[in-house]
């Protein structure tokens, strides 16, 4: 495999030089970086960076992250559910539980971004973004991870510059911006301000009522003063503020079709007849469906959708997001080097109203039981509802430069950050009442486990207002703080340069539930009821060596050292006491302790003496220790007692081992003719791994025969078998060899841009993008798996130095493969969803199902654009 690798490589680069062009006048422009802390040119940083200056963001219709990572060799994007869980994912180092923190950092203008529901904004008036691969730690923190994406905003212009935008297009799609810059008093007080209206209905619609699906309306004011009294000193304030409203997202359900657990779980055994109660299929097996085949399948049991509807409940509005971000950046030469300070406040507050059902809207059947033990069914809709949940921060960084046209150089710095999160566990809320009959509901006769409507983890969604006010809050603090420092030296007339960094970070963090919602007398509840805290400290750093071949490439070496820090992870669970029908919901907190990774990377970037070949390609390799693997469990870790359902909880079970190599070549053909390619290949796999999520699968269960559910039933008490099962399990669900989840072994992709005068001040000019991702795999079992996609767009339009009209369209063939998808379970108690068969239930296998939640592209979306600019933002 690493060797076919190396050789697609190759011939990439072969036919890139091939490619060179034997006539015309065309260059490749140069873009200025700030990916190491300094302005420098990118094909001279010894950094595998691919970036996008405000030129190109405009060209290729840049404006969230899905679209960075289209174009960028080495990075994708997850977005799980609407703005909840965006996950960007460089080299394949993906984090495997969507709702932990992500692996690659996300910056604006050099400050840290924590908060989840944030990271993917509304982009506005960008002067740069750079993604920035492989660890980072040692400059950027420890959530540089596995790289860093920095959104750079334009700074107040010297000159006036006016410029506005209207976009109009299908499906609602309409779009106004108006920016202005330009000195406010004499040449030492400039201002910037921006504004942008952003609305979209989405390519989906809802047959269950007029709220959309998958669209959004952003709201989004930007502002910036600049206050520059001599040429030693320079202030730069900085304010972003937006009111973002965010449908329920393009999201469906899959239910499970492999996987039989109750072969291999004994708990779904029945003593008496020594057979399982089951099934209970616990998987997806094979590829995710598109849009057109769940609906296929809904239709062929009684509904009547067309292929681009799915079904929203009326109340499923989606997300409300407010976001706030200032920035504070002070640069002053004092003669012997410079000083920077830099601080950062973020402030992102979310509510939000969602679909729990997945495009079955309020036809979700429950099973209830008449005092005469009699199985009915009825439906409902399920609305999750999540109250106001906040996350502040802010952060203080300060550093020395010196001054950096001497051979040797160096930098020293501090750091502090803070963030608050105030969280409010999300409750549910059932659309129907519960049938008269339901009220009266009686318990299983035949079991001490009772799974049906009238337990309580059911019953309280059917009150007024659900179980909303009863569901737990908590905050979550984190303080930390970091030493950090490079050193660089040349040699040779400056054509070999060594760089050291290192940095050192200390981290604390605490968890607190809400003491006045927390049952404490329930006698098995954990000891660490409600609170903890813990604390990690660790070394990062990276060693490079660059050399200058000529004036024109360069090649470079490094070795560098990431570390994560260790979490406490928390999650809201409904006990069940072992002897009686008993059932409480406590907080329990599991710690993690921290993951580490080293990358070895070597690489070349440069432009040909003609400047109409620009290449960086680079070949790495990553070790990535203690990965965190979630261990999807069905009882609680700390008491062993039965969970209502299943829950998440994160350890450090796994280590893995990433090649990979990317290559992106810039091509000016002719004087009008250019062009861009892009490709990366990664081999992503787990050397080793445990998870508890897939031990009850048959296939990832132990041979051991004393470990067969039959003769755990033969043990003389439930603790027995408790504890045996808990020793099965351990050995259970090895997923060593498996390729990481999420993570496409090929993505490439390809620009071409013809460019021509055809009167006085005025140019013609089509592009035409196509961006390829290869298929990924939903989870670490490597069983069902997101299909390959490809997208293409096309662009046509007119452009002077002040005006610019421009036909666009994305998606133009309609690739409608589902983009994402992970494992949860249907909030019911059957399995059977479409209400194939009549109601039957055995209360033990059926109770939470299990799905895939699946999300569904754009589609074909198409429009026009028109732009005016004034002044110095005249091209």
């Amino acid at each position: 495999m690493i060797r076919s690798g190396f050789s697609a490589a190759m011939a990439v680069l072969t036919s890139a030089a091939l490619l060179v062009p034997a006539v015309g006048q065309g260059q490749i422009g140069e873009i200025v970086v700030t990916a190491r802390k300094i302005e420098e040119n990118l094909k001279e940083v010894p950094l595998a960076i691919t970036a996008f200056d405000s030129a190109a963001i405009e060209s290729a219709g840049i404006s969230n992250l899905a679209d960075v990572a289209a174009f960028t060799p080495g990075l994708t994007f997850f977005n799980a559910i609407g703005e909840f869980l965006p996950v960007p994912i460089i080299r394949g180092v993906a984090p495997t539980d969507i709702f932990g923190e992500n692996n690659a950092a996300i910056f604006v203008d050099g400050v840290f971004i924590s908060g989840r529901e944030g990271l993917n904004f509304s982009q506005l008036d960008l002067e740069r973004i750079e993604v920035v691969k492989g660890p980072q730690s040692a400059l950027y923190g420890r959530n540089a991870f596995a790289g860093a994406i920095n959104f750079v905003t334009r700074r107040p212009s010297d000159v006036l510059e006016l410029k506005s935008e209207a976009t109009a297009g299908n499906e609602g799609k309409l779009e106004g911006s108006v920016s202005a810059s330009g000195p406010l008093i004499g040449d030492w007080l400039k201002g910037r301000a921006a504004f942008v209206y952003d609305e979209w209905d989405g390519s989906y619609d809802n047959p269950l009522g007029d709220n959309d699906v998958g669209g959004y309306r952003y709201r989004t004011w930007q502002a910036s003063l600049e206050f520059e009294p001599s040429d030693t000193f320079n202030v730069l304030l900085s304010g972003y503020y937006s009111n973002d409203d965010i449908d329920d997202s393009a999201t469906t359900s899959q239910a499970a079709n492999c996987e039989d657990s109750a072969q291999v779980d004994w708990a779904l055994w029945n003593a008496a007849t020594n057979a399982p109660y089951g099934p209970r299929l616990a998987n997806i097996c094979g590829k995710v469906w598109d849009l057109e085949q769940v609906n296929r399948q809904l239709n062929q049991n009684g509904f009547n959708l067309d292929d681009d509807e799915i079904m929203k409940i009326p109340r499923a509005l989606g997300e409300d997001r407010e976001l706030k971000r200032a920035n504070l950046n002070i640069d002053w030469d004092v003669g012997f080097g410079s000083v920077s300070l830099l601080t950062g406040y973020s402030s992102t507050e979310q509510t939000a109203l969602v679909d729990a059902t997945r495009n079955l809207g309020n036809s979700l059947p429950f099973l209830y039981l008449y005092e005469n033990a009699t199985i009915e069914r009825f439906t409902t809709g399920l609305l999750q509802d999540q109250p106001p949940t906040e996350t502040d921060e802010v952060s203080q960084e300060i550093r020395f430069t010196s001054p950096l046209d001497r051979p040797f150089r160096y930098s020293i710095g501090g750091y502090y950050y803070n963030v608050d999160m105030d969280v409010r566990e999300r409750g549910v809320v059932a659309m129907q009442s519960l049938p008269v009959a339901a009220t009266s509901m009686s318990f299983c006769p035949c079991l001490s486990t009772v799974l049906a409507i009238g337990d309580g983890a059911f019953g309280p969604w059917f009150q007024p207002g659900g179980d909303v006010e009863r569901r737990l809050s908590y905050t979550e603090e984190t303080d930390a703080w970091a030493g950090f420092g490079w050193v660089e030296q040349d040699f040779f007339d400056a054509r070999l340069t060594a760089r050291a960094e290192l940095r050192y970070s200390d981290e604390e963090k605490e968890v607190t539930y809400n003491p006045d919602v927390i049952n404490t007398g329930f006698p098995e509840a954990p000891a660490n009821l409600g609170h903890a805290e813990d604390s990690w400290d660790f070394w990062t750093g990276r060693l490079s060596l660059e050399y200058k071949l000529n004036t024109e490439w360069m090649v470079y070496s490094s070795v560098a050292k990431g570390e994560k820090s260790g979490a406490l992870d928390s999650s809201l669970v409904t006990l069940r006491r072992a002897d009686t029908s008993q059932i409480t919901d406590v907080p329990v907190i599991v710690g993690s302790d921290t993951e580490s990774i080293v990358t070895t990377e070597l690489g070349i970037k440069g432009v040909s003496a003609d400047g109409r070949v620009g290449m960086d390609f680079a070949v790495f390799h990553s070790d990535w220790s203690d990965v965190l693997l979630p261990q999807i469990v069905e009882s609680d870790p700390l008491t062993g007692l039965a969970l209502n359902q299943p829950t998440a909880f994160n350890a450090n079970a796994g280590d893995a081992t990433i090649w990979g190599w990317e290559l992106l070549t810039d091509l000016a053909f002719t004087e009008h003719l250019t062009g861009r390619v892009g490709v990366s290949w990664t081999d992503a796999e787990l050397d080793d791994g445990h998870q508890e999520s897939f031990s009850r699968f048959p296939s990832y269960y132990t041979t051991d025969p004393t470990c067969a559910p039959e003769a755990i039933l033969d043990l003389a008490t439930d603790q027995e078998r408790r504890d045996k099962g808990v020793a099965c399990r351990a050995i259970s669900g090895d997923v060593s060899g498996n390729s990481l989840l999420r993570q496409s072994e090929w993505q490439g992709s390809a620009s071409l841009t013809y460019r021509r005068p055809f009167r006085d001040g005025w140019d013609w000019y089509s592009r035409a993008d196509a961006t390829y991702q290869g298929r990924w795999y939903v989870g670490s079992d490597n069983q069902g798996y997101i299909p390959s996609h490809t997208y293409v767009n096309l662009r046509l339009g007119v452009e002077s130095g002040r005006y610019t009209v421009e036909l666009w369209g994305e998606n133009l063939f309609e690739n409608n493969e589902a983009i994402g998808a992970f494992r949860d379970v249907y909030f019911n108690n059957t399995p059977d969803v479409l209400q194939q068969n009549p109601p039957q239930s055995n209360f033990v296998a059926d109770f939470f199902p299990w799905r895939l939640t699946v999300s569904h592209p754009r589609l074909r979306t198409y429009g026009v654009t028109a732009r005016v600019r004034f002044g110095g933002a005249e091209r």
